[in-house]
């Protein structure tokens, strides 16, 4: 099992088992399905990404958050950067780049986004 406070973002390369631990360790029910709750527990609560990134993000996938959906929207919960995204509030709270030496936030392809970096 993942020790979800020591990771800071999963590595591009995990095997289908590293990503099914990884998604068992945010599965706080057991369900196969993650809430909005799991989300926020990690990647809100430790990464520090915003509340409503992730409401959106949530959304947008209906609340159907399986491990699937998030392998195929993990990119857009790294904290250092973000892509493809319109019309949406992108947050980094205080914290959100612990432990990494000078550190560069990129945004590409964002187009009418307020984007706060902290």
């Amino acid at each position: 099992r993942i020790d979800l406070a020591s990771l800071n973002f999963a590595p591009q390369d995990w095997t289908d088992a590293e990503w099914q631990s990884f998604f068992e360790a945010l599965d706080q029910q057991q369900s196969g399905l993650l809430s909005l709750a799991d989300l926020r527990r990690y990647f809100g609560d430790v990464l520090r990404l915003g509340s409503a990134e992730l409401s959106g993000l949530y959304k947008a996938n209906e609340g159907h958050f399986s491990l699937e959906v998030l392998k195929n929207n993990y990119e857009k919960l790294l904290p250092l950067c973000t892509r493809d995204r319109v019309q949406q509030l992108i947050a980094r709270r205080p914290g959100s780049f612990r432990g990494i030496e000078a550190p560069i936030f990129k945004a590409e392809d964002c187009m009418n986004c307020t984007i706060l970096v902290c």
